[in-house]
């Protein structure tokens, strides 16, 4: 079983992100302020219990603050935010790992 790829949404600058991973080693090149270090700390966050952390506010992507902020004064002010509710993930950080599984065969002997 390898990692194939990974999907990041919704953390800090990457809105959606997808990073495909090699069998062997896998590096992470670009330029200064492109995300290799959030890739890699959401890795951290969602993937390795003993470093696993809370999400901070900086976290959450800025362009999504707005719809976030929206939900909150709904929820607060005690109104219903009706089918709304249901578009809460799409705001919030995600991490979906794809894993590439080999399939094991096994052979049945009847006497």
């Amino acid at each position: 079983m390898k990692i194939k790829f990974i999907d990041i949404q919704n953390f800090r600058k990457l809105k959606n992100c997808r990073l495909e991973l090699s069998g062997k080693e896998t590096v992470f090149v670009g330029a200064n302020n492109s995300g290799k270090t959030s890739a890699m700390d959401m890795l951290i966050k969602f993937l390795i219990k003993s470093r696993r952390k809370e999400l901070a506010t900086t976290d959450f992507t800025l362009s999504n603050w707005y719809s976030i902020n929206s939900f909150g004064k709904s929820w607060v002010s005690g109104i219903s935010v009706g089918e709304g509710a249901s578009d809460w993930h799409k705001v919030c950080p995600a991490l979906d790992v794809w894993l590439e599984v080999q399939e094991k065969r096994s052979i049945e002997f009847v006497i």
